[in-house]
């Protein structure tokens, strides 16, 4: 059985200071496929994570950091935050 809990606050407006790491700006979104059979019964794929990352500096938009990173376009400030993000999340959650 899949439990998906305490994901993230993406709407928390922390500070980042001692008290409030940067880390506090990390989360992720899970997303599952549920298959319905003719007969009714359900069968749950394995979930998949999506990490995020709150950027305050725009607004607190949340961002997709895989899919933000792919940009070629961003700019080398915001790519090292999102590769310090992900290089936490995926310390936590594993690849």
């Amino acid at each position: 059985m899949w439990v998906i809990y305490g994901l993230g606050n993406m709407i928390s407006n922390l500070p980042t200071s001692s008290r409030w790491p940067a880390a506090t700006q990390d989360g992720v979104i899970a997303t599952v496929d549920l298959i319905v059979a003719a007969d009714g019964t359900v069968a749950v794929a394995t979930p998949a994570i999506h990490p995020t990352w709150v950027d305050r500096d725009i607004g607190w938009v949340v961002r997709l950091v895989r899919e933000t990173l792919a940009d070629p376009a961003i700019d080398d400030g915001l790519r090292g935050r999102l590769e310090a993000s992900l290089q936490r999340t995926t310390s936590v959650l594993g690849p």
